[in-house]
């Protein structure tokens, strides 16, 4: 596995890489600690892979979400578990919870029922929950940063 990913250093971009680690890491396939094997991956990639991977990522969206997240320089937990709610992708500042839905688990009426039942809880917890789908995430990362930042901002005015 890990041979795997440091070869793929040649032909995807960094979070190909880091969306593959991150895979591994969260099945428990490697460790961090793997990265200092690598041979194929440049040095200034590891290091950064090393300050990204996360084995809390559970898809490649919440990967390409949390990097888009870090830009802004605000505290980003990943999931979080909240009375009443459950477990959540992200909650940003302890103030806005960002939730990744992939088609995959969010299809169904069920499912769909379920995550209002969820947002309604986090609302009375006041917190602001902000839902992205997966062509967010691959289409327009930024978008997410910027809305989760909008919804930071518009809450401090209200404080």
């Amino acid at each position: 596995m890990a041979q795997a990913i440091d070869t793929a250093s040649l032909c995807v971009d960094r979070m190909g890489q880091l969306i593959m680690l991150d895979a591994a890491l969260n099945r428990g396939a490697l460790t961090v600690d793997a990265l200092d094997d690598f041979t194929v991956t440049s040095a200034s990639s590891i290091a950064w892979l090393k300050t990204h991977a996360d084995p809390l990522a559970e898809s490649p969206i919440e990967t390409i979400a949390r990097l888009s997240l870090a830009t802004l320089k605000l505290e980003v937990a990943p999931q979080v578990e909240l009375p009443g709610v459950g477990r959540v992708d992200f909650l940003v500042n302890n103030a806005v919870i960002v939730e990744m839905d992939g088609r995959a688990h969010h299809t169904d009426f069920g499912a769909f029922a379920r995550d209002r039942e969820r947002d309604r809880a986090a609302a009375a917890l006041g917190l602001t929950v902000l839902r992205f789908t997966y062509l967010d995430a691959v289409t327009r990362p930024d978008t997410i940063a910027a809305d989760v930042s909008a919804a930071i901002m518009a809450r401090n005015r209200r404080c």
